[in-house]
C-alpha cells in the first residue's frame, strides 16, 4: 500500500511522525515547522505497523491532533 501519513495539530506543535515495524523504527518525518502539518510518504508491505507522533521538543499541546492515512 502506498500513501501518506499526515499529523496535524495546533500552532504550538512542531510535529514528528515515527513509523515502527517489528520493534524497529522504519521511517521518521520531521520536515515541516511549527504550526504546519507533518506529512510522510509511505510504502507499506503487509504486516503490523505502529505510529508515534510527538512534538520535536517534547512539548505538550492542549489542541487535539489528527492522524490521517491517505491511500494513493
Amino acid at each position: 500500500m502506498e500513501g501518506y501519513l499526515s499529523f496535524s495539530s495546533g500552532k504550538e506543535v512542531d510535529g514528528v511522525i515515527s513509523l515502527y515495524q517489528k520493534r524497529k523504527r522504519a521511517a521518521v518525518s520531521n520536515i515541516y515547522n511549527s504550526g504546519q502539518s507533518e506529512v510522510m510518504h509511505v510504502r507499506l508491505k503487509k504486516g503490523k505497523y505502529y505510529v508515534k507522533v510527538n512534538d520535536v521538543f517534547g512539548n505538550p499541546t492542549i489542541t487535539p491532533y489528527t492522524l490521517t492515512l491517505t491511500k494513493k
